[in-house]
């Protein structure tokens, strides 16, 4: 569709996977999952609140979501795992006390 690749998007290289090329697997989730969230939370706002912008940015959403599950599907094929680290945003949910 062309909405969801517009031809000023059309390069050699995605944007998106020439910025992942430059960093590590666990800045590249976080990236994407970053991505996904921003176009969620601005959900119709950029260029005028229309129900036309507002599926836009759902769909821009969706392309980074499932660029995340793909880029996970790999990352567990190659045998990685996510650590359990502070920097995980889940672990801000947990109860202190039970850390």
């Amino acid at each position: 569709m062309e909405s969801d690749n517009p031809s000023h998007y059309k390069k050699p290289i995605q944007t998106a996977d020439a910025i992942m090329s430059q960093m590590t697997p666990e800045e590249n989730i976080g990236y994407l999952r970053g991505a996904a969230l921003k176009h969620l939370c601005r959900f119709g706002a950029k260029g005028g609140q229309t129900l036309d912008k507002a599926i836009m940015d759902v769909k821009k959403a969706k392309w980074y979501l499932g660029k995340l599950e793909n880029y996970l599907k790999t990352f567990k094929a190659d045998g990685a795992d996510l650590q359990d680290t502070p920097a995980n945003v889940t672990n801000l949910f947990k109860d202190k006390e039970k850390k």
